[in-house]
């Protein structure tokens, strides 16, 4: 079991299609479905069980996924922390922006903000305001930006 399985387990999760997470991974339907079919030969335990409407986790498989978004966030923080040591500003900072915001106001923002700090990541997440401040409640993404008007 590596990081990329727990990539794997959470897209599923979200999608509960095979066909739509390998879509959102840049992977084929059979690369995701020899990983899972791997995950529960290892384990020795079902994760999915596969209908016509596609996919829905046992109850194992949604305790994986719970652990693994858990420690998904651990490896991300542990990075970030670790490339913050460094002499340089580095590492990846997750934004939540709305909509409105992103699309008015934000580009030259960035911009600047990619001249003064080119070692800077950017995760950028987009939505309504209230989906920005459930990101940030979950601590999902480090800053939430939404504007008035």
């Amino acid at each position: 079991m590596d990081f990329r399985d727990f990539d794997i387990l959470q897209i599923l999760f979200e999608e509960k299609n095979i066909k739509r997470a390998a879509e959102r991974l840049y992977l084929s339907q059979l690369a995701i479905t020899y990983r899972i079919n791997k995950l529960e030969r290892d384990l020795d335990i079902p994760i999915l069980i596969r209908g016509n409407k596609g996919v829905q986790f046992t109850l194992q498989g949604e305790f994986l996924v719970e652990n693994s978004k858990r420690l998904l966030h651990d490896r991300d923080s542990m990075i970030d922390q670790v490339q913050n040591l460094a002499e340089d500003v580095q590492g990846t900072l997750r934004l939540g922006v709305s909509n409105n915001f992103a699309i008015s106001k934000f580009p030259p923002i960035i911009a600047s903000f990619n001249k003064v700090f080119p070692k800077v990541k950017i995760q950028l997440q987009t939505g309504l305001g209230i989906e920005i401040m459930k990101l940030l409640e979950e601590g999902e993404i480090h800053i939430g930006i939404e504007s008035a008007g």
